[in-house]
């Protein structure tokens, strides 16, 4: 298991200006690897701000995220989950019961 990501889900458009940030992903798909992502929890109050403490690394990739999480509470937080090659059916079993174990469709429903 590793992070689906390294921050929330960004705006319409900005992967353009943070694609670094798809190296979660990217590894497993040059890989080649069965790979999929199961939601946690959301994006809580407070937690769509960088912390202050990374100030330091203050470059575009950084101003770029710290702009794309603004507003984004509610938002879904993945874990994502690979398996061996060839191993797909085994991927799917094991999300479907990290979904089931963690629950998080009854936690945080859809609104229609």
């Amino acid at each position: 298991m590793s992070p689906g990501y390294s921050h929330p889900a960004q705006k319409l458009g900005a992967i353009k200006d943070i694609l670094v940030v798809a190296c979660y992903t990217s590894l497993y798909n040059a890989l080649n690897l069965p790979t999929g992502a199961v939601p946690v929890t959301v994006v809580k109050e407070g937690e769509d701000v960088y912390p202050k403490s990374l100030s330091k690394y203050h470059d575009m990739t950084f101003q770029k995220i710290a702009e794309t999480i603004k507003g984004s509470v509610g938002m879904p937080i993945s874990v994502q989950l690979s398996t061996l090659p060839f191993e797909e059916e085994k991927c799917v079993s094991i999300m479907a019961q990290l979904e089931e174990q963690i629950g998080f469709v009854k936690k945080y429903p859809y609104p229609l």
